[in-house]
Order: structure tokens, then sequence, then C-alpha cells
């Protein structure tokens, strides 16, 4: 069980300092693709709904799957590691 949850050495020390650096461009940026996503989803879900029913169904899946994913994000911005600066 231990080896399962805290492998050492799978990232290159190198790497792992890459994937933690943090910036503020980077961190708007995809927080607004996140949420541009969000926002045509659900335009094109109100969209689907009122022409075909069953039509919108896959466009809702993909709005949940999104929505889902906004935890990861929330989860990243409690740990501060997304932008640069700290406000």
């Amino acid at each position: 069980m231990e080896g399962f949850i805290g492998r050492r050495g799978l990232i290159e020390p190198a790497r792992l300092r890459q994937l933690y650096r943090r910036s503020d461009a980077q961190g708007w940026l995809r927080m607004s693709a996140h949420l541009g996503l969000l926002a045509g989803l659900g335009i094109a879900a109100a969209a689907g709904w009122s022409m075909a029913g069953w039509l919108a169904l896959p466009v809702f899946f993909a709005y949940g799957v999104v929505l889902n994913f906004l935890y990861a994000a929330q989860h990243e911005l409690s740990h501060d590691t997304v932008f640069r600066t700290r406000w």
C-alpha cells in the first residue's frame, strides 16, 4: 500500500520543477478557456434542448464533464499552485 500512495522517482526533479512553475498568464488563459467552454456548452445545450431534446444529450454530457473538472481547478487554487501572484 505504501508504494501505491507515495511513489518517488516517477518524475525527474527537473521536470517536476517545470510542472510546478506558476504563471499568471497561463492561469488566466486556462481559466478563461474553461469558463468559455462552459458558456459555449451551456448555450449549445439550451439551443439543442429547444430544437430536439435527445440531440442535446451529448452536449449535456460534455457540459457535465467540463463542470466536473472545475473541482480540479478549485483544488489547485486552494494550494496556490496556479497563479504566480497571491492575490
